[in-house]
């Protein structure tokens, strides 16, 4: 029996969306080619890894990889957390339990005609019940210090995720900006960022109002995650500002990336037929930049492509 806390239950179509996921995940678990309830640009985490999965079928069978384990255990979905973020942006937690073992299952949710689960993060204990003692208290112990593990690593995960977009958030960006850094430095590897800023983004807002401004930062979300590949990592800096860590990439493979991702904007169709725009600004790592450095010069080209007249690439 489900024992549902809640901040919005109002929404039929959320709630069955999810359940339809937690029904072919963790009760049939039979989730092969059942992709009606995915997002085009769906992303996963799971708990230990530093890769952002992306892409359907790879999402699929990663999730049926995580789930082998517990092939051959009951799963009770113990407790669900609602919370709106925006008319059609929702975040889902969840607590799932089975014999030993607590999973920590968070849905971001877009409405898109329909509620589509577009960002996927997983987490559990390390303990298995194979290695459970018989003595009752030592159970009761093991079991508490796992729940409360699973609830650290939803805090932290929380604490990482922009939940509009569920991109990284800027906290998250900067410690994985530190640890590239010092791979860049110690390997003599080539390492870019890439500022992105949206222009007359306040115009946006004012005249057609904070939920089309909304739509217009997802849109922006969608095409960069889309364009980005698995090495790359991609944050919301700010209201209506990006930011794309590129390992590997000089400051002119960077661009080249730039100007695609700045071509596409201009093409797509959005709600009210507005025209989106976006400025960027791209600096390389040089060995012995500090962390602001690297930044600063980053946002400094940011700024120069908004006073040659924004919609351009600068370095």
């Amino acid at each position: 029996m489900y024992q549902i806390n809640a901040v919005h239950l109002n929404k039929k179509e959320l709630q069955n969306t999810f359940y339809q996921f937690f029904d072919l995940c963790f009760l049939k678990k039979s989730i092969n080619n059942d992709t009606n309830i995915f997002h085009d640009d769906i992303t996963l985490i799971i708990q230990g890894h530093t890769k952002i999965y992306k892409g359907i079928n790879n999402i699929i069978e990663e999730l049926k990889k995580f789930l082998l384990e517990f092939e051959n255990e009951d799963f009770i979905l113990e407790e669900i957390n609602i919370n709106e973020i925006s008319s059609d942006v929702s975040y889902i937690s969840s607590i799932i339990k089975s014999n030993y073992k607590t999973l920590c299952l968070t849905l971001v949710m877009k409405w898109i005609n329909n509620w589509k689960i577009s960002h996927i993060h997983l987490s559990s204990d390390i303990t298995s019940n194979k290695t459970i003692s018989n003595n009752d208290l030592e159970k009761l112990v093991k079991i508490r210090t796992s729940e409360l593990l699973v609830k650290i690593n939803h805090l932290e995960m929380a604490a990482s995720l922009d939940f509009l977009t569920g991109l990284y958030n800027r906290y998250k960006f900067n410690e994985l900006l530190l640890n590239e850094v010092n791979f860049a430095f110690n390997n003599n590897t080539p390492l870019s960022i890439i500022f992105i800023d949206i222009d007359n983004f306040k115009l946006i807002n004012d005249r057609y109002g904070h939920l089309i401004g909304d739509q217009t930062i997802l849109t922006i979300a969608n095409i960069i995650k889309k364009n980005i590949n698995s090495n790359h990592i991609c944050a919301r800096w700010g209201g209506d500002e990006f930011v794309i860590l590129t390992p590997g990439y000089s400051s002119n493979d960077a661009t080249v990336l730039a100007e695609t991702i700045r071509k596409e904007f201009i093409n797509i169709e959005t709600l009210n037929h507005i025209t989106i725009t976006a400025s960027f600004g791209i600096a390389q790592y040089s060995k012995g930049d500090t962390i602001k450095l690297v930044l600063s010069k980053a946002d400094l080209a940011l700024y120069k492509a908004k006073r040659k007249g924004k919609n351009r690439v600068e370095k």
